[in-house]
Parts: structure tokens; C-alpha cells; sequence
């Protein structure tokens, strides 16, 4: 079996048919399409059986009680017996030639953990933008750790776990996403992997991601002690990684990426200051300049 498609839920009967549409309709087909309800409350479950009678390889897991998507995605992935391993949120939607284009690469490129591609930001009202990362130009290629710490250091480029695909091994050997992380848990296993082993880029929009108000991260950024309490487990779990690693993750100037509030933590922790690179300083520097000509802008 060769992909596993990943769909964790929790009341989102409303996106289901917009994401499964997309999951369904990509040229190269997954082998399974895993769907674990999280105790939903609205009419998912009526959604999914209805899909089932159409679509024989989804397979639907309910959990008896609300467990939050982080042991949802490991309980998942235990179900999974494809090879390769994508994850889809409920709420978002694929984009023509994911599968087909990341599956590719990984094919012809077995030294690879896994596979990312540039990504797309849609809201509500249709509005969207691309992310995109020109400086490395428009031909697929294989990032190697060393080589990841330059271009993260010098470039806008990011690994969307949205738009990424797994080596099921690799994702196992690597820990899966560790719940004391919560919305930082795919961010640092994307990263912890990609600075331990080489991945692959796929230079093409090939997958898009819901924004909208009160999102799983959104909730836990809303509350000083939660995100705090992430950060610091977060550090713990970087300070485990072996010298070489850790040190990339220092060099690589790549928690920008996490913004302000990582910054504000930074700042607070006296003992994290080795990770406050001048890089990372300017990063955050222009993030705070760019955040008040915003807020100037709004002001009558």
C-alpha cells in the first residue's frame, strides 16, 4: 500500500465535502484515506458514512471521547499501512498534483525523509496568498541539513506540514508529534527531521490552508502561560537533540518563523539568549516595525 491519506476531525461537517472532493480528485489516488472523528458534535459522522458508500478505501475511526488533534494524528497514524503518509485537516483543501508530484520525488529520491511544496493562505472571503520561496529558484531539488541553516538564515523559505509529505518510517523513527508541543509540535518535527536528514522541495502551490478565527493555535496563543509553557517544552525537547542538530537549530535563525511571542519569550529567558542570533534579532526587529506602520495604518 503505498498512501495513506490522514484526516483528523472535529466539527467540521460543514468543510468535510470541500476537502474529501479535493483528497478524491487528485491524479495519483491514495490507497486509504483514514478519517478519526474527535467526538464531533455536528453532523460529520452523517457526512463521512455517506462519503464511505461512494469511496471504499475511507476508512472511519471514532474516538469515544474529545481528545484534541495531536493524539488524534498519533492514534492515526497507528491505523495507516501506506508507505507514505499525508496529513489533511478537515477544514483545508489539496491542490491539483500533490500527491502525484510529491509521491514522484519521493520515488526517485529514497535518501529523503520527506517532501514539502510552496503553500496557499485562504480565508472566508476568497482572498488568498501564495508562499512562495523564489530565492531557490523554480526547479525541485534536495535540501540537506547544513545547506537548510543557510537558506533558512537567508531566505523566506518554511516547511508547511499542510503541503508535505512523509516517509511513514520516518515520521515513526522521529517521535510522530509530541502533545506537550501542542500548536508547535508539527513545526519542530518538520524542522527536527529536516535538520537531521535530507528533504525534498517541490517548488509549486500544491495545497491550501484555512485561516480563520479561533483556530486550535489561535486559542493557545491567546493565553500567556499556555504558550509559555509550549516554549518551554519546546527548548527541553531541542536541548535532547544531539550536539550538531541543536546547533542548527541555533544557527538556522529559524524561530522567527514562530513570531513576536517567541521573541517575548526569548527576551524573558536569560538562558535561551544563545538562540537570539543577530539574525534573529533583525528578523524580529522588522516584524515589530512592520506590526506599527499596521497599526498606524488603522487608526483614524
Amino acid at each position: 500500500m503505498k498512501l495513506s491519506v490522514i484526516i483528523p476531525n472535529y466539527n467540521h461537517a460543514r468543510y468535510l465535502p470541500e476537502s474529501l472532493d479535493a483528497i478524491l480528485a487528485q491524479s495519483y489516488p491514495a490507497s486509504e484515506v483514514i478519517i478519526v472523528d474527535d467526538a464531533s458534535t455536528d453532523s460529520s459522522i452523517k457526512v463521512i458514512t455517506e462519503y464511505q458508500l461512494r469511496y471504499p478505501q475511507i476508512r472511519l475511526y471514532q474516538n469515544e471521547k474529545n481528545q484534541g488533534p495531536v493524539p488524534t494524528i498519533n492514534r492515526s497514524v497507528g491505523y495507516a499501512a501506506g508507505e507514505y503518509l499525508v496529513f489533511c485537516a478537515a477544514d483545508d483543501r489539496v491542490l491539483p498534483g500533490l500527491f502525484e508530484r510529491l509521491v514522484g520525488f519521493l520515488d526517485r529520491h529514497p535518501e529523503t525523509a520527506f517532501c514539502t511544496s510552496d503553500s496557499r493562505y485562504f480565508k472566508e472571503d476568497g482572498s488568498f496568498h501564495d508562499a512562495t520561496c523564489e530565492e531557490l529558484g523554480r526547479n525541485e531539488k534536495i535540501i540537506y541539513p547544513e545547506d537548510l541553516v543557510q537558506i533558512l538564515r537567508t531566505t523566506r523559505f518554511s516547511i508547511p506540514t499542510h503541503t508535505s509529505l512523509y516517509r511513514r518510517e520516518q515520521f515513526i523513527k522521529y517521535g510522530g508529534l509530541n502533545n506537550k508541543l501542542k500548536m508547535v509540535c508539527d513545526f519542530y518535527l518538520n524542522y527536527r527531521i529536516a535538520l537531521h536528514a535530507p528533504i525534498g522541495y517541490v517548488p509549486e502551490v500544491l495545497a491550501s490552508l484555512r485561516q480563520v478565527e479561533g483556530s486550535y493555535s489561535a486559542k493557545i496563543f491567546s493565553e500567556k502561560k499556555k504558550w509559555e509553557e509550549v516554549f518551554r517544552s519546546f527548548f527541553e525537547e531541542i536541548d535532547r537533540e544531539p550536539s550538531e542538530v541543536r546547533s542548527r537549530f541555533v544557527r538556522s535563525s529559524l524561530l522567527s518563523l514562530l513570531g513576536l511571542k517567541m521573541f517575548m519569550f526569548l527576551v524573558k529567558n536569560r538562558s535561551r539568549w544563545e538562540f537570539l542570533t543577530p539574525i534573529l534579532r533583525n528578523k524580529f526587529k522588522g516584524m515589530v516595525i512592520n506590526k506599527l506602520k499596521n497599526y498606524a495604518k488603522r487608526r483614524p
